[in-house]
């Protein structure tokens, strides 16, 4: 048989009927090629079958809500990204171009041009500024933490005078530097005390260590 092909064109969107009244149409389209008996028992079976089914429109909405599912999922990545991009520009980095220090001035010692005369000359590095205590170190907006006074860092990882949220460098050095090996004396050794709330956190990350619980922090 041939089928006629309709091209005609819509001047409005298509409203969805159920699926019950597109076969119901069909089959009423097509009767005459359904012979009565065991044809039309076979079509009264499948529409009876429909019945109860889930109609074109509700398949259709629940394609469509999938489809609106993945749109938002997509709309949610790009506001990901978006924010991830905002955060980033949020970061300062002007003034971040690294000052160039002399190595040699590492064994060098002298007094700050305001300095009193019967101040004794300290290494180089700390009186120009290239390395400071970091005991000062403090990102934007924090407070120190209580590093001893034998630790430096270098303005070039983190500048004091840098405003604003910055972000921190992830290559990092450690320089063990001795200005005077005259001057090299054991560190005092004395003992401070903990709360009881500083000893319940200390026995509490300890606890994380001891993996076979035998009270025993050994290399695995």
């Amino acid at each position: 048989f041939i089928e006629e092909v309709d091209t005609s064109i819509l001047d409005r969107p298509p409203v969805p009927q159920p699926l019950l009244a597109l076969l119901t149409a069909r089959s009423e389209e097509w009767a005459r090629l359904v012979r009565p008996g065991r044809d039309a028992a076979r079509r009264d079976l499948i529409l009876g079958m429909v019945t109860d089914a889930v109609g074109l429109s509700s398949m259709q909405t629940e394609q469509s809500k999938e489809q609106e599912q993945e749109k938002e999922q997509e709309q949610e990545q790009e506001r990901e990204i978006e924010m991830e991009r905002y955060i980033d520009m949020s970061y300062l980095r002007d003034g971040e171009e690294p000052t160039r220090w002399a190595f040699c001035s590492l064994g060098q010692s002298r007094r700050a041009d305001d300095a009193p005369s019967e101040e004794q000359p300290r290494p180089t590095p700390l009186v120009d500024g290239s390395f400071y205590p970091a005991s000062e170190f403090r990102l934007h907006a924090r407070a120190p933490l209580p590093l001893p006074p034998y630790l430096h860092l270098s303005r070039n990882h983190f500048n004091l005078e840098w405003t604003g949220e910055r972000r921190l460098k992830n290559a990092v050095m450690v320089l063990e530097w001795v200005p005077s090996v005259a001057k090299i004396a054991p560190l005092p050794t004395g003992a401070v005390a903990m709360t009881e709330a500083q000893k319940a956190r200390l026995a509490s990350a300890l606890k994380l260590l001891d993996v076979d619980s035998t009270g025993l922090y050994e290399r695995s």
